[in-house]
């Protein structure tokens, strides 16, 4: 062996990381946001679509989708896209709007609708019914103070108003609500539509994609600069779920 080849120093990879951990290190909360995305009708139909994206450096987006009942429940559905091209965004966002009108909000207002409505619903002793929240709720802001608290009422004239979801455990819901306020102390009122993001297929999607890895590869020194490449894509995260 030569000199030269004694000599050598081996350099040692950074470890793969999925995305989910990436997320859930909070590395996505220091990205700026894109834009925030809101039903106008929120408040009537006690429904609220939210949309959060923010934009990588090399300008792709991660964003989340946010399916909250403001009535009753807080989080019924919630799903999540990882570093994609700003024109799969508008694609699937444009999905969205064809079922649902959203318009452009301020980041502090759909915060709180979304952390509003979890906690009225925790107060109930009705967690977040959607697993994927324990990923999704990185993209936005942690709930602390540095998030402006808004004055926004939760429920339908002072009390639980809950219309039931097509894949709700009602009987349990019912029992919840039963024990924290007491029979005759809610409104019930049994599935009768509304949007949904189940009519949204976020796995279903037409996109090119040359990056097969299941993985990327971090660069603890060039972090800012290179923390949007080589990302899997969301199909490949949902398969991992």
């Amino acid at each position: 062996m030569s000199k030269k080849s004694k000599n050598k120093k081996s350099v040692a990879k950074a470890p793969l990381q999925s995305p989910q951990t990436y997320l859930k290190s909070g590395k996505a909360r220091n990205l700026p946001i894109y834009e925030c995305r809101l039903n106008p009708d929120w408040r009537e139909t006690g429904l609220a679509t939210v949309v959060v994206a923010r934009s990588h450096a090399g300008g792709s987006i991660t964003w989340a989708t946010y399916l909250i009942d403001v009535f009753c429940v807080g989080l019924k559905q919630t799903h999540y896209l990882f570093n994609v091209e700003i024109d799969e965004y508008e694609e699937m966002l444009e999905q969205i709007s064809e079922m649902q009108e959203l318009e452009i909000a301020d980041y502090t207002l759909v915060h709180n609708v979304v952390y509003g409505g979890i906690a009225y619903a925790e107060d109930l002793d009705i967690s977040p019914l959607d697993k994927d929240w324990a990923v999704s709720q990185y993209v936005l802001a942690a709930d602390t103070d540095e998030v402006e608290l808004l004055d926004l009422e939760f429920g339908k004239d002072g009390m639980p108003f809950y219309n039931s979801g097509p894949y709700d455990n009602v009987k349990q819901i019912i029992q919840k609500l039963d024990t924290a306020v007491g029979p005759g102390n809610y409104h019930y009122l049994s599935h009768v539509g509304g949007f949904d993001l189940s009519g949204i297929d976020f796995n279903d999607l037409d996109f090119d994609d040359d990056d097969d890895d299941d993985d990327w590869e971090e660069d603890e020194d060039d972090e800012n600069e290179d923390d949007d490449e080589g990302f899997t894509d969301f199909e490949e995260i949902k398969d991992e779920k």
